[in-house]
C-alpha cells in the first residue's frame, strides 16, 4: 500500500449489528487496540489529523517517531476505533462511521493514550 493512502481497518465491519439509539449498550471484556500511523512520504506538507471520539479519557502528548501512535482501551464493542488515511488527511474514529448508537453502560471504559510525532506539520482537530 502506498504511503498516505488507503484505510487501516482496526477490525470488524462498521455498522454491523448496531443497536438502535435508545438501546442500552453492554460492556464486555477489556480490549486494547494499537494505533500506528506512519509519517507521510512527503513530510514537508501539512497533514490534517482528525480525532473523532465520544466521551473518553484522553492522554495525548509528543514524542512519537511516527505521525501518531498509541493505544485505545475499551470494554464496549461499539467503541472499537478505526484509522482512515486519504491523501493528507488522517482520521482516527471511534466506532462505526455513522456514530455510536445506544446508551453506554455505567462501567464503560474508553481510554485513549496517543503520542504525536514532530516529523511533519500537523493540523489537529478533536471532534
Amino acid at each position: 500500500m502506498a504511503a498516505g493512502r488507503g484505510a487501516h481497518s482496526l477490525g470488524g465491519m462498521p455498522g454491523a449489528g448496531l443497536p438502535s439509539a435508545g438501546t442500552q449498550l453492554k460492556s464486555g471484556p477489556m480490549q486494547t487496540q494499537a494505533i500506528s500511523v506512519p509519517l507521510p512520504a512527503d513530510a514537508s506538507k501539512p497533514v490534517q489529523v482528525v480525532l473523532r471520539l465520544g466521551a473518553a479519557e484522553v492522554a495525548a502528548g509528543a514524542g512519537s517517531s511516527k505521525l501518531i501512535e498509541g493505544s485505545v482501551q475499551y470494554n464496549v464493542a461499539e467503541f472499537q476505533p478505526t484509522v482512515n488515511t486519504t491523501g493528507s488527511k488522517v482520521e482516527v474514529v471511534q466506532g462505526p462511521s455513522g456514530g455510536i448508537r445506544g446508551i453506554p453502560p455505567k462501567d464503560m471504559v474508553n481510554k485513549w493514550n496517543l503520542r504525536f510525532g514532530s516529523g511533519a506539520p500537523m493540523d489537529l482537530s478533536v471532534e
